[in-house]
């Protein structure tokens, strides 16, 4: 497995993402939530085949738990996972609820996770950092010099006044959105601005929750304006010679200034092909990448954003 040096932390180019051992998730997930032994045999592929990041939220259900009952007592055998973990929905009624709300779920997920110390926490959305502010920053503060964080950041969904990210210092990682389909990060220039502040920058939708492996003929009813986006990814991948998803792997994974793909899986057969086409990148042409590009470029918002699908 790949490994990045940065901020102190040696990172797995593969993050697993972990929303689906907590919760039904991704829009080609046809086998629902991994029973709890299902979960656990996941994760042992995953750190036997060299993982040491893995990604998950306060908001996953039972995701921070399983992480913890896996890794408890295993740390230093495993060595020392890097868990990425989330908080958001602050109670904004005053700076008390503010911090307390942030604090308990903080402290919630370190018991979950059974850590001493949250390797990378973030904030789960960038509304949350809006609305409170400076006073969000000072409890973060506070939790980082007490201890109880280590590297501090933000997801991302979207461009979201990105300059008051980059001029806050506390902010050392990202998590963005970034696949075949969405280049609105790369061609605004953000991804440049992030390499320029050497931050952690985790990408997640490389399949876009599993878009590109439906059935382009078989799309929901609020998906079938993908169909043709669809039909042309599949040419692109067979004049490559590669699979559908070693192209989208390769795509991501060879961008400058990446340091890890998240990318979630259901099954220990998913995990270990995930592994291999991680290790096994290949280099895409010039003039697939060119195409790329081109064919992909101003994709409507209504197919690149998940959050939009359901009211599409």
């Amino acid at each position: 497995m790949e490994y990045v040096e940065k901020k102190g932390l040696k990172i797995s180019k593969f993050t697993l993402g972990t929303a689906q051992l907590g919760c039904d998730y991704g829009i080609a997930n046809n086998t629902g939530r991994p029973s709890e032994h299902e979960s656990l045999e996941i994760l042992k592929s995953a750190a036997e085949g060299g993982i040491n990041s893995y990604d998950t939220s306060s908001g996953y259900e039972l995701s921070e738990e399983i992480l913890g009952k896996f890794f408890n007592g295993n740390s230093n055998r495993l060595g020392n996972p890097v868990i990425i973990t989330k908080i958001f929905d602050f109670d904004f009624r005053s700076k008390q609820t503010i911090k307390q709300s942030i604090f308990r779920q903080v402290e919630d997920s370190l018991r979950k996770l059974k850590l001493s110390k949250i390797p990378v926490l973030m904030l789960h959305y960038f509304s949350d950092y809006e609305k409170g502010g400076a006073y969000v920053i000072e409890c973060l503060r506070e939790l980082k010099a007490c201890g109880k964080i280590d590297k501090i950041g933000i997801s991302l969904y979207a461009e979201d006044n990105i300059n008051m990210i980059l001029e806050e210092d506390l902010f050392e990682a990202v998590q963005i959105p970034l696949n075949i389909f969405d280049h609105r990060l790369i061609n605004s220039g953000i991804l440049s601005e992030f390499k320029k502040k050497d931050m952690i920058v985790f990408v997640r939708s490389v399949y876009l929750q599993g878009l590109f492996f439906l059935d382009s003929n078989d799309l929901p009813v609020n998906l079938r304006s993908a169909k043709d986006y669809l039909v042309k990814l599949h040419e692109l991948a067979k004049r490559a010679g590669m699979s559908v998803a070693q192209l989208c792997t390769s795509f991501v994974k060879n961008l400058d200034g990446i340091t890890s793909l998240v990318i979630g899986c259901e099954t220990v057969k998913q995990i270990r092909e995930n592994i291999t086409l991680i290790e096994d990148s290949k280099a895409i042409s010039k003039e697939i990448y060119s195409e790329i590009f081109d064919y992909y470029a101003n994709m409507p918002q209504k197919i690149i954003n998940p959050i939009l699908w359901s009211k599409s």
